[in-house]
């Protein structure tokens, strides 16, 4: 009997290895990127998305997506998250472009969404006339 708990006991080690070192190497799906607009009274970008129909996301990384590379700016680790404010959006100076990526429990990251744009304005005041002019860059899809 003790020779028998002995040799399970020496075993069950590797049994255990065995089983447990399957990892999961399959991305999830990514997310749909459903809306980037600015807040006007606060001038921070607000990313809205549809998540993706993997059952083990573990949360999103956020990119800001210049010359067709994504550049992660930050990491939400919450699964049931559906939108992000970036508060460094320059909107009033220059068109700001994002993309997400789900990312699962072993740290697998899906392909990036697709690529949405800012657009951003300027507004002049014309006292005289009563008159708001405002001017914003045309928007290029990306």
């Amino acid at each position: 009997m003790l020779m028998r708990f002995l040799v399970t006991l020496l075993f069950l080690p590797q049994l255990m290895l065995q089983v447990s070192g399957q990892t999961d190497s399959i991305p999830p799906a990514p997310p749909l990127l459903e809306r980037v607009s600015i807040n006007y009274q606060t001038g921070f970008a607000e990313l809205k998305w549809i998540p993706g129909t993997s059952a083990d996301v573990a949360g999103y990384v956020i990119y800001s997506f210049r010359n067709n590379e994504g550049y992660a700016i930050d990491t939400i680790h919450d699964p049931y998250a559906t939108g992000y404010i970036y508060r460094q959006a320059a909107s009033a100076f220059f068109s700001d472009t994002f993309v997400v990526a789900a990312i699962d429990s072993s740290v697998n990251t899906s392909p990036l969404s697709n690529a949405l744009r800012t657009i951003y304005t300027n507004a002049v005041t014309d006292t005289c006339r009563k008159l708001i002019r405002l001017k914003w860059n045309s928007y290029i899809s990306a």
